[in-house]
C-alpha cells in the first residue's frame, strides 16, 4: 500500500507518529508496552515505520537504545538523511515518554 493510499484510507496524525518514535527513544522502558499495541505496519509514513523497526529490533536483542545508537543503525541506508531529519524532529517534539502508552 502506498503512502497516498494509506493517507486516504486511514486516520492519520503525523504528530502522533512522531510522538511514538520520540517516546520510545527518550524512554526505552516504554517499548514493551508500546509494541503490544503498535507495529511497523501502523505507521503511514516510511521514516517513522523504519525508525520504529530499528528501535524494536534493538529492544528484541536487548541492546541499548538512544538516539546515537539508532542513528548508527541507519547510517548506511540510502534514505539516511530523511531518517535523521525525522529522528531529530521527533526528539525535539518529545520532552518525555510520559504519554507513550
Amino acid at each position: 500500500m502506498t503512502v497516498e493510499t494509506k493517507l486516504t484510507q486511514l486516520p492519520h496524525d503525523p504528530a502522533a507518529e512522531g510522538a511514538v518514535i520520540g517516546s520510545i527513544i527518550v524512554g526505552p522502558e516504554t517499548i514493551a508496552a508500546v509494541v503490544e499495541h503498535i507495529g511497523k505496519e501502523d505507521f503511514v509514513r516510511e521514516e517513522p515505520a523504519e525508525l520504529f523497526e530499528i528501535v524494536r529490533e534493538r529492544w528484541r536483542k536487548n541492546e541499548p537504545i538512544d538516539a546515537v545508537l539508532v542513528r548508527s543503525d541507519f547510517i548506511n541506508r540510502p534514505n539516511k538523511q530523511a531518517l535523521f531529519d525525522y529522528l531529530c524532529a521527533a526528539l525535539d517534539n518529545t520532552p518525555s515518554a510520559a504519554n507513550a502508552v
